[in-house]
C-alpha cells in the first residue's frame, strides 16, 4: 500500500510539473494539412499504396471540419481514406459513407439524420412505447403522458 501512495503522489506531482497543454485540432486549422499529409504518406507507404495527396474538395472538408476526436479522429479519417483509394489522390469518393455524413454536416448526431414528418416520428415513438409496455396501452399512455383515447388516435393515424 506504501507504493501505490507513494508512486501515486509521485506521478500526480511529475504530471503537474511538467504539464504540457495542446490546443484541440479545431484551434489549430494550420495544421489540419500538415498532419493529414504526414498520416496520408505514413500510411500509404505502410500499405504500399501510391497515394500522393488529397483533392482540394476533400481538404476543404477536413478545414471546415471540427474533429471533436482530435488528431486521433483525423488519423481514422486518413487512414481509411488511404484504404479506400482507387487512385492516386485521395478525394470524396475514398470516404466511409457515415464519414461523409460527418464531415459534411459537421457533428455526430446529424449523421445519417433525415427530417421527417412530425406525426410520423410520434407514431413511432407511441408505437415503441407501447411496445415497450408489453403492448398495456394504458401503461403507454400513462408514461406518455397522454390520455388512452389519444393515444389510440395517434396509432391509428396513416
Amino acid at each position: 500500500e506504501g507504493y501505490q501512495e507513494s508512486f501515486s503522489q509521485d506521478l500526480l506531482y511529475h504530471l503537474m510539473v511538467n504539464s504540457l497543454h495542446l490546443p484541440p485540432l479545431r484551434e489549430r486549422r494550420d495544421a489540419i494539412p500538415v498532419l493529414a499529409n504526414d498520416i496520408l504518406q505514413r500510411e500509404a507507404e505502410r500499405m504500399n499504396r501510391p497515394i500522393e495527396g488529397f483533392t482540394d474538395e476533400l481538404m476543404d472538408l477536413l478545414l471546415k471540419y471540427d474533429f471533436p476526436g482530435n488528431v486521433q479522429e483525423l488519423s481514422d479519417i486518413v487512414t481509411t481514406c488511404v484504404i479506400n483509394a482507387e487512385s492516386g489522390v485521395v478525394g470524396m469518393d475514398s470516404l466511409a459513407h457515415y464519414m461523409k455524413d460527418i464531415l459534411t454536416t459537421g457533428s455526430r448526431g446529424l449523421a445519417g439524420f433525415h427530417p421527417r414528418k412530425l406525426d410520423e416520428v410520434v407514431k413511432e415513438h407511441v408505437s415503441k412505447t407501447v411496445r415497450y409496455m408489453g403492448g398495456d396501452k394504458a401503461k403507454a399512455a400513462v408514461e406518455l403522458g397522454i390520455d388512452i383515447d389519444s393515444l389510440s388516435e395517434i396509432l391509428a393515424e396513416d
